[in-house]
């Protein structure tokens, strides 16, 4: 089987949703996923991105830290305590680390992963089959 056969084997029926604020960020990490065979779907605000994961369940979030309704600390908080959601692994995905953000990724809320921006399409291709690889692998 072809590397480009097995790559998108391994993601069909992967939703990633991407939440960050910015407009022109959402839509070029859609696009490079997209292209990438993964199912995308897309927030510009936290309160939107707790909705759309409880319904949608996706395999993997992609989450700035500073949205301008609620962080994306509060998101991933907000995740966790609930059982549905709490697995889904989260890659915060920023170019401000703020003393709130660095606070918060100090702490144990689960298992996050940070990349800062700007993200290149290997690198951020890269980080979410790692991801999804970790979330396969039984711990």
């Amino acid at each position: 089987m072809e590397i480009c056969e097995k790559h998108m084997l391994e993601t069909i029926a992967r939703k990633v949703l991407v939440v960050d604020d910015e407009e022109e960020i959402v839509e070029l990490l859609g696009n490079i996923l997209k292209r990438a065979h993964y199912d995308v779907v897309t927030a510009t605000l936290g309160r939107k991105a707790v909705e759309l994961t409880r319904q949608i369940k996706p395999d993997i979030i992609l989450l700035d830290v500073l949205l301008p309704d609620i962080q994306g600390g509060q998101v991933a908080a907000e995740l966790s305590l609930d059982p549905a959601t709490s697995e889904i692994p989260i890659v915060f995905v920023t170019g401000v680390m703020s003393a709130d953000a660095k606070d918060f990724l100090g702490t144990k809320l689960g298992k996050y992963f940070l990349m800062l921006k700007p993200v290149s399409e290997k690198d951020i291709l890269k980080k979410v089959s790692e991801v999804l690889a970790l979330k396969a692998t039984p711990q």
